[in-house]
C-alpha cells in the first residue's frame, strides 16, 4: 500500500514538473489579482526565456495603450524554477478597473488601480473562519451556494464535543 502511495505521488510530482516546464515555454505575465494602490508600487512578473528586455505596454479597459515600458530581466528564479523579467508600471497612477498588460502576443488578467482596492481585505481573511467551520452548518445566505453545507463530523469520535458537552 505504501509503495503504490509512493507511485502516485513520484506521479503527481513529474507531471506536475512536465507541465511547469512546458509553462515556462509560453510568456507568462502574473500581476496582482487584486489589483494595485494608485500611489503604491505597481510591479508584474513576466515568464520568459529571453535574457533581453521585453517591450511592455498597460492598456485601459478600452484597449487604448496608457503606459509603455521595458521590462528588467531578473535571470532565472530558482524558488519557481524559470526565468523572470519585471515590469514596473509604478509611474502610472490614474485609478480604473480593466487594466491589462501586454508583452508581445500575451496578456494579462484584468486588474484595477483603486484607492480603496484594499477595503475588504481584513473581512474578506476572516470570511474563511466561516467557511472552516465543521460542526456546523453553513449557511447559503451568508456564503453563498457554492459554500452552503450541513454540519459536519456531528458526534463521531473524537470530535463528540459537537453532540455531547459535558458541561
Amino acid at each position: 500500500m505504501i509503495h503504490r502511495c509512493l507511485l502516485l505521488l513520484l506521479v503527481a510530482v513529474f507531471a506536475h514538473i512536465a507541465s511547469a516546464v512546458a509553462f515556462a515555454d509560453e510568456l507568462s505575465i502574473r500581476t496582482n489579482q487584486l489589483g494595485y494602490l494608485p500611489d503604491g508600487p505597481k510591479l508584474a512578473t513576466i515568464i520568459s526565456p529571453s535574457d533581453a528586455p521585453l517591450e511592455f505596454q498597460l492598456v485601459d479597459a478600452e484597449n487604448v495603450p496608457v503606459l509603455q515600458g521595458r521590462t528588467r530581466p531578473m535571470g532565472f528564479d530558482a524558488m519557481a524554477g524559470l526565468k523572470t523579467h519585471l515590469a514596473d508600471f509604478t509611474n502610472y497612477r490614474k485609478t480604473g478597473e480593466g487594466y491589462h498588460l501586454v508583452v508581445g502576443e500575451s496578456t494579462s488578467p484584468a486588474f484595477s488601480i483603486e484607492a480603496n482596492i484594499y477595503d475588504r481585505l481584513s473581512v474578506d481573511a476572516q470570511s474563511w473562519f466561516y467557511l472552516a467551520r465543521s460542526g456546523t452548518e453553513i449557511r447559503k445566505d451568508i456564503a453563498g451556494s457554492l459554500y452552503a453545507r450541513p454540519a459536519g463530523h456531528l458526534g463521531i469520535a473524537p470530535n463528540v464535543g459537537d453532540t455531547s458537552v459535558p458541561c
